[in-house]
Formats: structure tokens, sequence, C-alpha cells
């Protein structure tokens, strides 16, 4: 009999058609192989494959005998990015999606979705009211609260909540519950009532819980407590806050009462009692451990909470300046031509322009420190005697110590004299020890070119510039021919140049008669001090320093130090002064 032979150049399983009209590379059936070979025939290969049938053993539910009896893979789809494969599976019980995974080392096989068509079956058990294990307690204050052991079950009561308690002894109560009965019992969707005995204490101390704040800040925060349902004709309730002066520990609830070396404590009290009850605090210390507890009262005593605790926010930084520059500002004022005269005025730190009402022009000179002390500033009268420092471009100004400059503590004051009409300079004012050299613009005249003024407009809240009338003869803001009314006036400078000014600030009108601190420097907090020019940013078009002791006014008052860019603020920017209580 002649050899039949059959070359494959595919490896495609094909059942569509019958065996003898199989082209060739095609075959009928294989069991978890593939036939391959190659294109001429010539070598081929079988390859091991996942079949169309179970693996034995699959103790799965869905795919073990026991579970679904004759399952069958009825389909399958590969994932080859994830290497994974999803068989489709069908059964007597159930029918189902798996997945198999090829790069899992164990638990290949996992269900997707199983799809049972077996009917779950109504047990035949009676459910009793006994069986729920139903148990009541009764509150002081008389609320119900009902509990069940038989697990699925819901409990309600039948029953109001009873009056308070606050006859000395003990009360027996029945109380009628109803449970609706689950799926799954023969009585189910029935209501199941009974009744269960409870005693209700009578009135005792309150019971009271300390509950987180609610919200926090630099200085304030709010407490919250409640107070249980065994908490009976409450009369007063409250909280106890306090910390350690010295450190960040917590207090205890002794502490918290009556204090102690080291502690600052407070009380505040609620007269309205509620069952949540809240209680502002405000004046705490930035960036600080408060501990706090509630506590409650009645004629059965006091009682008080835990004892819980927070930090309030840290105060955001205060502006001051570096401590290693100069400050360069005008005269309060001049009104005698020429330096023969001591005018007290001429020598002090002040406002306006440069150039006074007398024609003459003085430097005020000040190191503010990077505290914000008055008494802490570098002391700038060596510049007195270390004149041949100074310079001025274009040359040919002459400088001298201004009269009476000698009386000054710490501020160096120079008379500039020997300007040309119509001329633009730059003034130089030598570095110190611990202070770099500083070059200011001043304008004789209308130079040429382009130059930038701006004159601040104060929009003051809760402070105004600061009066004073010192003997003797020292003025400030006094609205007198030495000591006029004070404005603030940056420049002319050119584009993109800085100048500052000095304001010193105070709590009233009252005019300051005298060098001590004023009760506004005692009880100031530069916290509470905040600066911003309207429409203008921060940082780009201004800075501003704050100082506990104002350079000027010999640290009798507040004040800020305002540095501003005029090319950028405008001819009159609007500076917004606030200082919040």
């Amino acid at each position: 009999m002649a050899e039949s032979k059959r070359t494959f150049q595919a490896a495609r399983m094909n059942k569509d058609i019958e065996e003898k009209i199989l082209k060739p590379g095609e075959y009928r059936d294989a069991l978890n192989v593939s036939v391959d070979f190659s294109e001429d025939g010539n070598i081929g290969a079988i390859e091991n494959l996942k079949g169309n049938e179970l693996l034995a053993g699959q103790d799965i539910l869905g795919l073990s005998s026991s579970s679904n009896p004759n399952a069958k893979v009825i389909g399958s789809i590969p994932h080859p990015e994830e290497e994974k494969i999803y068989f489709f599976v069908t059964g007597d019980k159930m029918d189902g999606i798996f997945e198999y995974d090829l790069t899992a080392s164990s638990n290949q096989t996992k269900p997707i979705v199983l799809d049972s068509t077996t009917k779950s079956v109504v047990k035949e058990t009676v459910l009793t009211f006994s069986q729920v294990g139903v148990a009541a307690t009764v509150a002081q204050d008389g609320t119900i609260n009902l509990s069940r052991t038989l697990s699925g079950t819901q409990v309600y009561s039948n029953t109001k909540d009873f009056a308070a308690n606050a006859t000395g002894s003990a009360i027996s109560r029945n109380v009628t519950a109803r449970v609706p009965v689950p799926q799954g019992y023969k009585n189910a969707g029935k209501l199941l009532v009974g009744t269960v005995t409870a005693s209700q204490s009578s009135i005792g101390a309150p019971e009271v819980i300390t509950q987180k704040i609610i919200k926090k800040g630099i200085s304030t925060a709010t407490l919250s407590g409640s107070l249980t349902n065994n908490s009976v004709n409450v009369t007063s309730q409250g909280f106890y806050y306090g910390f350690k002066t010295a450190s960040n520990t917590e207090l205890t609830i002794s502490e918290l009462v009556s204090g102690g070396s080291g502690i600052t404590r407070f009380t505040v009290t609620n007269s309205n009692v509620r069952n949540n009850f809240i209680n502002s605090i405000t004046g705490l210390t930035a960036d600080k451990l408060i501990s706090y507890a509630a506590f409650a009262i009645n004629s059965a005593g006091t009682t008080n909470g835990n004892v819980r605790s927070f930090t309030t926010d840290a105060a955001a930084p205060i502006n001051r300046i570096t401590g290693s520059e100069y400050v360069v500002v005008p005269a309060i004022g001049d009104v005698t031509t020429g330096n023969a005269t001591d005018e007290v005025v001429h020598r002090n730190l002040g406002y306006g322009s440069f150039f006074k009402s007398s024609g003459d022009c003085y430097l005020n000179i000040a190191a503010p420190s990077n505290d914000g002390l008055r008494a802490n500033a570098t002391v700038t009268t060596s510049l007195h005697t270390s004149l041949s420092g100074f310079s001025s471009s274009p040359s040919g100004l002459t400088f001298a110590a201004a009269n009476g400059s000698a009386s000054n503590t710490k501020t160096a004051s120079i008379y500039i004299d020997n300007f040309a009409s119509n001329t633009s300079y730059q003034i130089t004012v030598p570095a110190i020890t611990g202070i770099q050299s500083k070059t200011i613009r001043i304008n004789n005249g209308t130079p040429s070119g382009t130059y930038f003024t701006s004159t601040l407009t104060l929009n003051l809240t809760g402070v105004h510039v600061a009066n004073a009338d010192i003997p003797t003869s020292y003025e400030y803001n006094h609205n007198t021919a030495i000591a006029p009314n004070a404005t603030y006036i940056l420049g002319p400078v050119l584009s993109g140049e800085k100048v500052q000014c000095i304001i010193p600030l105070n709590n009233s009108t009252s005019v300051i008669t005298s060098t001590g601190a004023s009760s506004f420097a005692s009880s100031f907090n530069a916290s509470n001090l905040s600066v911003t020019v309207t429409g203008k940013t921060e940082g780009t078009d201004f800075d501003y320093y704050i100082e506990d002791t104002s350079t000027s006014i010999f640290g009798a008052v507040p004040g800020i130090i305002f540095e501003g860019t005029p090319s950028l603020l405008g001819s009159t920017p609007t500076v917004n002064i606030t200082y919040t209580t």
C-alpha cells in the first residue's frame, strides 16, 4: 500500500471542516499541544500548551468536583501584556470566569466572577425574642440604650426615655423592645416584642469628657467638652487651661486645677449648661503647649475630665532689618540758614525732604538693630569725626557734623553744603565696624533726566503717627515751624533705586513728652502689626521692618522702617499700617 504523508506549513487547529479536507499546516485536534513545522516541512516540533480541559485536582470553588460537578471550559481569552489567561467555565452548579496568572509562583488560578444557580435554603428555625439576647441600660437622665447578642439582628425600643432620677435611690425600669426577624428564619419579616428590665441609678457627680479642640491659632483656641447621659442637674461647666512657663510639658489635672511654681493657669466657666459645650480662649502664647481639661458641677459634686493638650500656631516671622546697614533719612526740620545754630530738630531722625525750610541739607544716619530694639542699635556718632570718608558723585560737596550733634547718643547728623544747582548727587556714607557703607541719592533743584518720587499716603488702623514735644526743643510731627506735620517722601531717585523712611507709631494721639518708654511701647506686640501697600507686592515693590522701640523719638514708641522703590510704587502709594489687639 502506498504511504501517505502530510507536510505542515503552519500550526493551526481547525475544527470547522472534516479532517480529509484540512489544508497543509492545519490539524483537527490536539490536547495541550501545538504542532509546528518549518516552512519547508522538514523540521517539526510539538509544544505544550494550556489546553481546553481543566487540570486535575483544582480545589477551587467553581472548579472542584464537589463545588461544581462536570465543570468545563467553554472558552478563553489571553492577555499577553499582563501574562494572564481568562477562562470561561460552566458546570452543574455555577458558571464563572477564572484568571490564570503565568507569573505567579503559587495560587495561579483565581475566580473573578461566580454565578450560582443553587437557591439558598431557608432555615426552618423560628426565631424567638429570648434567642436575640436583648439587654437594656437606663442612664441617670433616663436615656434608654438597647443591645443584643445575636448578630444579624436589630433591636428598637417601644418605651420612651424615662425622666431623670434625682430621688437618691436606684429605680427598676421595664423596657419594651421590638426585633424585626431577619431573612433565613421561618418567621422572617415578623416582629418579636418583649420586655427587659434595667436599673436606673440616681443622681451622682457628672460624667464629663474633654474633647479635641475645635480650632486654634497663634493666640486663640476653641475648647470642646461633653456630658454623658449620666450627668443630671448640672449647674456649671467649663475648662481649666494653662501651660508651664519654662517648658512645653503637659500639665497634670492637679496642676490645671491648683497651679504651682512655674505654671500659668486659667478657668473659664459656662452657666448655660449644654451636653456639648465650648469656650473660646484668647491671649495665648504663640508656639506653646497648652493643656486643658473640661469640668462639670452638680449637687453631687465636681468632676474633671481627661487632660488634653495642643500647641498654638507659631507666629509668622517678624520683619526685622539686618542690623548691618545704615538707614539714612532727612532731619525733622531746620529754619535758620547755615550750620551755626543747634536747632535740635536738624540733628534728629525726621521726614520730608533732605532740604529743609532753611534751604539747608542734613543727613541723619542710624544703624538699627536686628531685634527691633533701639537700645541695641549700633552707635553711628563716630561718623562725626570721620568726615573724610564721605564722598559724592559728582564731587564738590562738603561735609560737616551738624551743630549740636555732639549731644547725640545713637545717631549721626551730617550737614552737607556746596551743592551745584540742578544737579543729582550720589552720596556715600563710609562703613564703620559692623555696618557696611551706603550710597543714597539727593537731587538739588531739577536736574535733567527721569526721576521718581513717592509721597506716602498713610492709611492707619489702630495706630497713629507719633507726635512728640520733649523738653528742650525736641519736637516731632507737632505742627510747628520747626516740626511740621510729618510727610514721608521717597526720592527723587532713578528707576529701580530704593529709599527708606522711619515712621514712629503710637496707639493714641497723645503727645509724647519724655524719652521714656510709652505705654504702647511696653504693651506692643510686633506680631499684631501688618503693613501692605494697595496694589503693590511686598518683596518686589516695597519692604518694611518692625521696631519694637523705634530708632526715631529715642525709642519711646514702636515704629516701622519702610523701604520702597518709587519707580514701582508710583507717586502717591497708599501704605496700610494696621495694629490689631
